[in-house]
């Protein structure tokens, strides 16, 4: 299906794979480009290769690397169609960063 090139970059297959059948639909049930401008407002943040001293523990920094990561929790809320719920990637990797930096973690519902 025909669709924005942005959404191949991100590493997270459910979530493209959803995008793409939600915003191909006979009648689309996503706006892509309010999904596109929700990412290049920092909806989803790709973290470098180091976050104070758990350098050991983060992601790699490289954004096909899906433990570089995280969702705002707007974010989450906002596009929990494609995120797959509680089960999705994203969700999950947002949770384990949360728990890396010892905050608690906020479910956005």
């Amino acid at each position: 299906h025909k669709h924005h090139p942005y959404i191949d970059v991100l590493p997270f297959p459910t979530f493209r794979e959803r995008v793409i059948k939600l915003a191909c639909a006979e009648e689309p049930m996503i706006d892509e480009d309010d999904l596109c401008r929700d990412l290049q407002n920092d909806g989803l943040v790709c973290w470098g290769s180091s976050l104070g001293d758990w350098s050991a523990a983060t992601g790699s920094g490289a954004s096909w690397d899906i433990r570089s990561w995280e969702a705002q929790p707007w974010f989450l809320k906002k596009w929990w169609i494609l995120i797959g719920g509680a089960e999705g990637e994203i969700y999950k990797q947002t949770q384990w960063w949360c728990e890396m930096r010892g905050e608690r973690f906020c479910h956005p519902w």
